[in-house]
């Protein structure tokens, strides 16, 4: 940044600090002088700011970006923000979007479109991608320039999609993309993103979409029912993939296209790397801690157990939930299930009670999800400690006798006792 300065998608001319023509901050920043000069000394403070200079610093010209300042929500301090897109007319992402528009509009021929007619499904992991659609079926390992990126998940599900339409999307189909990433989803039926890379993805999406005259809709499907994608996507791992695959599609007339080594080529812009590696240089820089849930420990287990109210019945249940967490180590979807399904979540029979210990067993989670071993975790009894699972357990049972097959944490909300569900405990 100390030798380019801030380049992406400056396009106005340098104006020296100095000049007779003086950028103003703005009057978010005028009218709350306090506040910005508080925000200076505290970032001097922690070094991520230097000054204040009498002159120019540089042997180069400068661009002066105005300050400005917002309320924090439900507080009377006020968040200081550095406007570093003026002097433009336009922000960068609204120029991108007037380019988009100018480039498709000369090839665009509008056409009604109706319900989806095409139904398409995708996958990736950390190395590759695979999907199908229509008899056809691909799968590709992705380059070393997209895998030295560390891209999150969302990105390689987003990048998935893109793939998937340019080589099964067919002009003039209304699609539907099935996939068992919710922020894809969510991105493609909203139209937007913060995040600028996803925001990319969904701007190349929408102009493959525009130029082959289709329609997209995503819908979100379980990762146990987006089996054969996630087969494809890890073809390369194992040769257990390709197996199981071919022995699902059984004797199915499917197609397997070819994905080019250079197809890829096309993405490389997506993956911007100078602006993937300034992120990386402001997070190892940046000497401010970001907001994180804390971990569950045994000090705030014991003040959740201070806070429970064990008169109600159904404080056995969720303080049951909170110690099995622990001690197994497990997500929640892994104790739970969803209001419409509860296959996945951990049912009384997975549970053995032995003389000193109990004996979990796990059929499903994010690495088994389709059956193939079965995961057993003991937990220890422990009568002297306060956090002591084995009885919480068996007390639980007590107060909620069910059968062997029922989900193996219930509660009573009202008249009717119900399963625990993944919503149920987000919101308690």
């Amino acid at each position: 940044m100390l030798e380019f300065g801030w380049p992406l998608g400056f396009d106005r001319e340098f104006e020296e600090c100095g000049n007779t023509k003086i950028t103003k901050n703005h009057s978010g920043a005028r009218d709350f002088a306090k506040d910005i000069d508080k925000y200076i000394k505290k970032e001097v403070g922690y070094g991520a700011v230097l000054g204040p200079f009498a002159s120019n610093p540089f042997n180069d010209h400068l661009v002066m970006s105005p300050l400005n300042s917002v309320p924090k929500a439900n507080s009377e301090e006020r968040r200081v923000i550095m406007d570093l897109s003026f002097p433009k007319d336009v922000s960068v992402e609204l120029k991108h979007d007037l380019l988009w528009w100018s480039e498709f509009l000369e090839i665009y021929n509008l056409q009604e479109w109706t319900e989806p007619d095409e139904y398409m499904a995708s996958d990736a992991c950390l190395v590759g991608c695979g999907g199908v659609s229509n008899g056809q079926f691909f799968h590709c390992a992705f380059p070393d320039f997209i895998v030295q990126q560390n891209l999150h998940i969302n990105a390689l599900e987003l990048l998935s999609i893109i793939v998937c339409l340019k080589l099964c999307g067919q002009k003039g189909r209304n699609i539907c993309i099935q996939c068992d990433n919710m922020v894809s989803i969510q991105v493609i039926n909203q139209g937007k993103s913060r995040s600028r890379f996803l925001q990319a993805c969904l701007r190349e999406i929408c102009f493959i979409c525009a130029i082959k005259e289709c329609e997209l809709r995503a819908i979100h499907i379980d990762g146990i029912d987006n089996r054969l994608p996630d087969m494809l996507s890890r073809w390369r791992l194992s040769d257990i993939y390709p197996i199981q695959f071919y022995s699902s599609i059984e004797d199915r007339n499917v197609q397997h296209i070819n994905v080019d080594s250079n197809f890829f080529q096309i993405l490389l812009q997506l993956v911007n790397l100078v602006y993937l590696l300034f992120k990386k240089g402001l997070k190892r820089c940046n000497p401010h801690s970001v907001r994180a849930a804390l971990p569950i420990a045994p000090s705030i287990l014991l003040k959740i157990r201070e806070e429970s109210d064990f008169d109600d019945v159904n404080s056995y249940t969720y303080w049951c939930i909170f110690l099995f967490a622990f001690y197994l180590i497990c997500r929640k979807s892994n104790l739970v299930g969803t209001v419409d399904d509860s296959s996945k979540c951990l049912h009384r029979e997975d549970i053995s009670v032995f003389k000193d210990y109990l004996l979990v067993e796990f059929h499903w989670s994010k690495t088994i999800q389709f059956g193939e071993r079965v995961l057993e975790i003991p937990i220890i009894k422990n009568l002297s400690s306060p956090l002591c699972a084995f009885i919480t357990f068996k007390a639980m049972c007590i107060k909620f006798p069910v059968a062997a097959s029922s989900p193996a944490v219930l509660v009573l909300p009202s008249r009717e006792i119900k399963p625990v569900s993944y919503n149920m405990l987000q919101t308690f």
